[in-house]
């Protein structure tokens, strides 16, 4: 008998549960709505540039629709950087939360099935890999200059 009452129990508190939930859920679906209306796509951010390529894929200039802002947009295939998923967490996280002028601000990240869109901040002047590619004498004091601005972001 005891044990009648305790799955009797048990059911109504799953009823209630429920109700709870589908109330919860009814009450916020126009709120998720309209969240999910906010959220940036790639299509946010037309094309107008190619800014060149990496590892995992390419970086383009962009324009937001919504504020005329140049960005730069790095769009990274899913299937050739599962190897280094750590890789682009932690660059995500860095320029996510570094507060140095040194380090380029993430503005929006966001995914589809083949590609993650990282739109950041767009820093004229290419970057140091690409820089160092082009000379062939680095001086003492230019790699004293780099390392320290490495460090320092």
């Amino acid at each position: 008998m005891w044990l009648w009452h305790a799955s009797q129990n048990v059911q109504k508190l799953k009823k209630v549960k429920n109700e709870n939930m589908s109330a919860f859920l009814q009450r916020f679906l126009n709120v998720a709505v309209c969240l999910q209306s906010y959220r940036r796509k790639p299509e946010d951010f037309p094309f107008f540039s190619s800014s060149g390529h990496g590892a995992f894929g390419r970086v383009q200039l962009v324009r937001e629709i919504t504020t005329g802002c140049v960005c730069a947009m790095k769009v990274i295939n899913k299937s050739r950087m599962l190897a280094q998923h750590t890789d682009y967490w932690a660059e995500k996280e860095i320029m996510s939360h570094g507060e140095s002028p040194r380090i380029v601000e993430l503005y929006y990240a966001h995914q589809d099935l083949k590609n993650l869109y990282m739109i950041m901040e767009y820093v004229p002047g290419g970057n140091l890999v690409r820089w160092m590619d082009e000379v062939e004498f680095m001086s003492e004091a230019a790699c004293r200059f780099y390392a320290a601005e490495t460090i320092l972001a």
